[in-house]
């Protein structure tokens, strides 16, 4: 927000340091500037356009947009400002006896300007066609050897440890107390080795869970990966019951991470047995572990399977069977019992004793036939199951979902496996597979991410084009971004960062913040050669005279975003972050695009402005030479 302030200011300050009284300075140098200013604020505004306008259901989109709205908004009053307010206060409040010059700016200019030297007039071929694509080469080189982890994952923060149960058997909460206190147990006495603070639990009738928290308030995901071993190792073989480490929904947390597969088929006998198949083969994976199905989280019941050709023969109705099971195990309601004080509700229904076990319900009374009683074991077969908690369907058809945990670091190796093992599946007519829901919105966050970031380029671009009434100048200002991108590659590998969405959010971010140096650059040296200089002339005195405000500017926004940095590198001051989700990768990627393309910029784009001047320069002396008759094109020896 305070970019377009230094830009005027330091116009204006330059104008007085020539001796220029204070009124006519600010109006001097704030309409010298005001065109790059507006152009700049215009290409970070016009960046969130297509997020914005982009109608999405995903959470992230639309907490984008309205990040997007609020900085716009922001953008546009700083404008305003700048352009108004700053010039008004400058004009009565400072002097030009009060404006001071900085020897170590100085010297940094003094040595920019002998770089423009060599770089942009001396050796300008060399220096855009040789050594800065050997530089963004290297920079694609290093991604590739040290592999720059490409992930979608947000990043949260990992502050506990969720232990799950997965019970085989109905049991009671009584039961379930009994594990529980046993993994307790062991945590108590391995609670100074794993640094343990506090533990929760809670159990219930088949169902418990525990809360592991650390004496770190956050935990790298090293290190949690490491306990996760430590725990497996220590916990003892619980017979009835599998210990998952991960959410409550089975997921992965501390540096694991989850792929599942969905299965699509009409009969849902058949998908239960290609799951379990698929939970055999992905099992035997390397790295695989807590390998289930969506089957295995549903909970016991008992399955009345009526023979309707013995109850037909009984003359005894499903309908008949249906209203009796109601009634014995929800009861009916009787009216109300009249007491002279109150109403007394009343209903009819089985003890709780006889309804618990199989051999209560054979002996359950259904109907009668020629004096005999008819039970429900007679005419209907009774069996214990596990049947899912819910069924499926996508697309009409049923599903069932497999997942699975495997170390993040191999991300790109599992998905890879997973296919393989998926495809030699021979699956029968009319069954499918696909990767599960969340691997789906991944790769669609990914595509929109993608889209939005080319739409980005394209409205930037139409927007410098409109205000410089030039193409060729846009497009050079847009060569600044492969710069950017090279600091955002170096910083995500030397902090060992994901490129995550929020590094990708940092990306977009880049796309108008970059450009405005630029802007801020190429706008003062067309001043110049508007008022008569040649072009090397101008190169060098505007990047003499706007190296101080591009370097302001990149370092005021560098410290703004420092704090918020510093990510798990100082967990007391970097843990910035907002339900859950951590800011670190986007404000790093600003950081080293910002950084990485200030000092790039400023050498290369005077560079292809002169590269991009004499071409253009060649065309049109091409076309005018075209335009001229055949024979005004002889040479005069000639015959």
């Amino acid at each position: 927000l305070v970019d377009n302030a230094i830009v005027v200011l330091e116009s204006i300050f330059r104008h007085q340091s020539a001796g220029m009284p204070s009124v006519q300075a600010s109006i001097v140098g704030s309409k010298e500037v005001a065109r790059a200013v507006v152009a700049a604020t215009l290409t970070s505004v016009i960046v969130f356009a297509p997020i914005i306008v982009t109608k999405d259901s995903s959470g992230i989109m639309t907490y984008l947009s309205q990040v997007g709205i609020t900085i716009s908004v922001a953008l546009l009053f700083s404008l305003l400002i700048s352009l108004t307010l700053i010039p008004f206060l400058t004009s009565r409040l400072l002097k030009p006896a009060k404006v001071k010059k900085s020897r170590l700016l100085e010297k940094l200019q003094a040595s920019y300007v002998t770089t423009l030297r060599w770089t942009a007039h001396k050796h300008p071929f060399l220096t855009g066609i040789v050594i800065i694509p050997v530089v963004l080469a290297l920079t694609i080189g290093a991604a590739t050897v040290f592999k720059l982890d490409f992930s979608m994952e947000e990043g949260e923060l990992i502050e506990n440890l969720y232990i799950s149960y997965d019970f085989t058997d109905n049991l009671s909460y009584r039961q379930t107390e009994k594990y529980i206190n046993r993994v307790e147990e062991v945590l108590e006495e391995k609670k100074e080795e794993l640094k343990v603070k506090q533990v929760y639990s809670y159990y219930a009738n088949n169902q418990a869970g525990t809360t592991i928290y650390f004496d770190d308030r956050y935990l790298s995901e090293k290190r949690l990966k490491q306990i996760r071993e430590d725990l497996r190792e220590a916990l003892p073989e619980l017979a009835g019951v599998s210990l998952r480490f991960g959410d409550d929904e089975g997921g992965g947390a501390g540096g694991v991470a989850t792929v599942g597969v969905t299965l699509f088929g009409e009969d849902m006998l058949m998908l239960e047995e290609l799951a379990l198949e698929v939970k055999r083969r992905l099992s035997l994976v390397e790295g695989m572990t807590d390998v289930r199905t969506s089957i295995e989280k549903g909970a016991e019941e008992i399955k009345i399977e009526i023979n309707r050709e013995l109850a037909q023969q009984y003359g005894i109705s499903p309908q008949a069977v249906s209203g009796i099971m109601n009634l014995t195990f929800r009861g009916m309601p009787l009216r109300r019992f009249q007491m002279p004080d109150r109403e007394v509700p009343m209903s009819i229904s089985l003890s709780p004793e006889d309804r618990v076990g199989l051999h209560n319900l054979e002996g359950l009374l259904v109907g009668m036939n020629e004096g005999r009683d008819m039970t429900l074991g007679t005419v209907a077969d009774l069996s214990v199951d596990r049947a899912p908690m819910t069924i499926r369907r996508e697309n009409q058809r049923g599903s069932v979902t497999i997942d699975g945990a495997y170390d993040r670091e191999k991300y790109k190796e599992m998905d890879g496996t997973v296919a393989a093992v998926m495809n030699s599946l021979q699956l029968p007519v009319g069954y499918s597979w696909s990767f599960g829901r969340e691997y789906q919105e991944e790769q669609d966050q990914k595509n929109d991410m993608l889209i939005n970031v080319l739409l980005a380029l394209v409205c930037v671009y139409l927007v410098m084009a409109a205000l410089f009434e030039s193409l060729l100048h846009p497009l050079i200002i847009m060569l600044c971004l492969p710069f950017s991108v090279v600091g955002v590659v170096l910083i995500l590998l030397l902090t060992n960062t994901a490129v995550n969405l929020m590094a990708m959010i940092g990306v977009v971010i880049l796309i108008g913040i970059v450009v405005n140096n630029g802007i801020v650059l190429i706008d003062h040296v067309n001043n110049f050669r508007r008022a008569g200089d040649t072009i090397y002339d101008a190169i060098l005195k505007g990047g003499s005279e706007r190296f101080r405000p591009i370097v302001m500017t990149a370092v005021t926004t560098i410290l703004g975003l420092l704090p918020m940095s510093l990510g798990s590198l100082v967990p007391a001051i970097g843990q910035t972050n907002i339900a859950g989700t951590q800011y670190y990768p986007l404000a790093r990627a600003v950081i080293g695009g910002l950084a990485m393309g200030t000092v790039l910029t400023l050498v290369a784009l005077p560079t292809y402005y002169v590269i991009g001047e004499r071409l253009a320069q060649w065309v049109r002396d091409v076309r005018v030479r075209a335009g001229q008759p055949w024979r005004s094109r002889r040479s005069p020896s000639a015959p």
